[in-house]
């Protein structure tokens, strides 16, 4: 059943090693938390996402690691703030019968760049 969410935390940027790229980085972060590639999935950043859509967001070519998320009572609104080079505070308020919190938490990264 759809109904309105409210979510506020913070993203993190987690920088790849040396000449890792993204594809890399979510294969070390899978294989860490013992998640393998299905034959569904095109590569591991998209295993990432599906498995692990809760802690991580990849928002244009960034992988972000979600922490202190948590729901609160809410207003319809979405922002974000950057705290520092890394990390961007968060509070999101969206319906999700039409969109959803990576969805969301990607618009709002955006307008603060």
């Amino acid at each position: 059943m759809s109904d309105m969410e409210a979510w506020k935390g913070k993203a993190k940027i987690v920088s790849p090693q040396g000449n890792e790229n993204l594809e890399a980085l979510c294969k070390n972060i899978c294989e860490e938390k013992n998640i393998e590639k299905s034959i569904y999935h095109a590569s591991w950043v998209e295993a990432l996402r599906d498995e692990l859509y809760n802690q991580y967001v990849v928002i244009n070519g960034i992988l972000y690691d979600v922490s202190n998320k948590q729901k609160y009572d809410h207003n319809h609104h979405g922002e974000a703030r950057r705290i520092d080079n890394d990390t961007v505070e968060f509070n999101l308020v969206f319906y999700n019968g039409g969109t959803c919190f990576s969805e969301m938490l990607e618009c709002a990264i955006n307008e603060v760049k």
